[in-house]
Order: C-alpha cells, then structure tokens, then sequence
C-alpha cells in the first residue's frame, strides 16, 4: 500500500463514514457511508491470517481502493487484541496503551 494510499485510509478509519467493522467466520465486513453512497468492502482472510479474496462495488474497479485499504489497516488492529469489532478494538488498544505509559510513569520496565 502506497504512503498516499495509507494516510487516506487511516484518515477514512477515523471519520464517521466509518460506521463499522466486523469479523464473522473470518469474512471481514465493513459499513463505510459518506455522501457517495454506502459501501460495503469485504476481506476474506485463510487460516494464516493471509488475505484470500476481497471485494468493494466502489466505482474504482479492479484493484485495491481506499474502502478495502481502510479495512486492510482495520483488520490490523483486530488482530493485534483479538477481537471481532474493530471500534473494540481500538478501545482495547488505547487501554493497553494507555496502561503502559501509567506503567512506565511509575518506574516500570514495560
């Protein structure tokens, strides 16, 4: 994924036309609404965590849009705490996060 590429789907993650993400026997589905219309990227991942097959009715075509590159970016972080709900997991992180620093603030090596 380009640095371009990333920084749009990073800031797409973050806005409200996020609405949601979610894993269901490993088919990653996602709910993005802007004043395009709604979309409804999805990312089918293999046993390895690998990704098997993705689609996005987006009028980009073939290839990997900024829907399905915020998906990628969000799937990332469900993985990292083990969770099926990306705004969960993002909460999950910034409690980890924000654990640790309290950790470090009190003189612990974490």
């Amino acid at each position: 994924m380009s640095p371009k590429m990333r920084k749009k789907a990073e800031a797409l993650l973050k806005s409200e036309d996020f609405y949601s993400l979610v894993c269901s026997d490993g088919i990653y589905e996602a709910e993005i609404i802007s004043d395009n219309g709604c979309f409804l990227p999805q990312v089918m991942l293999d046993e390895d965590d690998c990704v098997w097959d993705y689609e996005c009715k987006c009028v980009k075509g073939m290839g990997i849009c900024v829907h399905l590159a915020a998906v990628l970016l969000g799937i990332e972080k469900m993985i990292q705490v083990d969770c099926n709900d990306y705004h969960e997991a993002v909460i999950l992180i910034d409690l980890y996060e924000s654990a640790n620093v309290e950790l470090r603030e009190q003189g612990y090596n974490v």
